[in-house]
């Protein structure tokens, strides 16, 4: 099956039945609604595709711009459960990552780069490629799997409020992305070499506005010292990031020295946040997310992490295998997987 046939399902019958059952999980009221209506009509959700999201890892271009890790969800689903959603600030939003073969599927490293840009994620799949989905989840709470073929949930993810930035990271690219499609109204294209081009020119002063051009010279003149202040700030702030990159990177330097070469590979495909949440676990088995939150070592001009980027952070952990959770939800913790350090040795 391929991709676009994946899509067609979406907005078909499966689509229809993976919002509805989303839904009734999120808002169990729906079911009420239900029945006095007898209907699910006031469910509405609208579908955008190929949205990229952009983590900024604190590279620079060799124009000395941010050079950002670029990662796309094949959907995203926005879905507006009954009239009065948006009144209630009820609408919640679905990252979706459709996947058509077993390769695709087990040898994408980047799921939890996804994570935390929607309320929800999951991976879309066949009805055959199910089983190898909830595998591929490393029982990841934050990860869900659906069948594309039914609509059907075979695996529930937690929800996750995203942050302010990410939310507006994400809106942006469907607002750019639906504003240059080729059907919106007034959208322009042209090619350079069909437009001429007449450069800017201040010869035509004359005497009864030669204050008004002054003035729009000025006026210009502040504009580019505006923006050379603004980079000379953005600058300054890439500083201090790279003093507190450097910082971090001593401190995970000195912590790696006794964990096995293996696992220091795969560290390293992971953010710095990540690694430090690591060491934290490593040394305190069964801790929980609030106890990483106040073990993570406090360093010097360094913010600790909130603890929603702490859960990010063990997400990311556990899609990786390296950490896993043991006990009960409500009073168990994670450790490392001893798993991956007996493969090791």
């Amino acid at each position: 099956m391929t991709y676009e046939n994946l899509k067609d399902n979406l907005v078909g019958e499966p689509g229809k039945i993976f919002v509805k059952n989303l839904t009734v999980n999120v808002y169990n009221f729906t079911v009420k609604i239900s029945a006095k209506y007898g209907s699910y009509d006031f469910i509405h959700y609208r579908i955008f595709e190929e949205i990229t999201v952009r983590e900024y890892t604190g590279r620079l271009t060799r124009f000395n711009e941010p050079d950002p890790d670029h990662y796309r969800f094949d959907c995203v689903f926005f879905v507006e459960p009954n009239q009065a959603a948006l009144n209630k600030k009820q609408v919640y939003t679905v990252g979706i990552k459709l996947k058509n073969n077993k390769t695709d599927l087990m040898d994408d490293d980047n799921m939890e780069h996804y994570i935390g840009y929607t309320d929800f994620f999951f991976i879309g799949v066949p009805e055959g490629l199910v089983a190898d989905a909830i595998n591929r989840a490393y029982n990841n709470e934050f990860i869900g799997v659906f069948c594309v073929d039914d609509g059907k949930i075979h695996l529930m993810p937690h929800r996750i409020n995203p942050t302010v930035e990410r939310q507006k990271n994400l809106l942006e690219q469907i607002m750019y992305s639906s504003m240059f499609k080729a059907d919106f109204k007034n959208n322009i294209s042209f090619k350079v070499d069909d437009v001429e081009i007449i450069p800017p020119t201040f010869n035509n002063i004359e005497k009864g506005n030669a204050q008004e051009t002054t003035t729009t010279i000025e006026q210009s003149i502040s504009t580019k010292d505006e923006r050379l202040f603004a980079r000379e700030k953005e600058l300054q702030r890439q500083e201090r990031h790279n003093t507190k990159v450097a910082i971090i990177q001593q401190e995970l330097n000195d912590l790696n020295k006794d964990v096995p070469s293996e696992i220091t590979q795969i560290l390293s495909r992971l953010s710095l946040g990540d690694q430090r949440v690591y060491h934290v676990i490593r040394r305190n088995d069964g801790a929980q997310a609030q106890d990483i939150a106040d073990l993570i070592p406090k360093l010097e001009g360094i913010d600790n992490p909130s603890l929603s980027t702490i859960k990010r952070s063990i997400a990311a952990l556990t899609a990786v295998g390296l950490v896993k959770r043991v006990g009960s939800r409500k009073t168990g913790g994670y450790m490392v997987n001893e798993a991956v350090y007996d493969k090791d040795k």
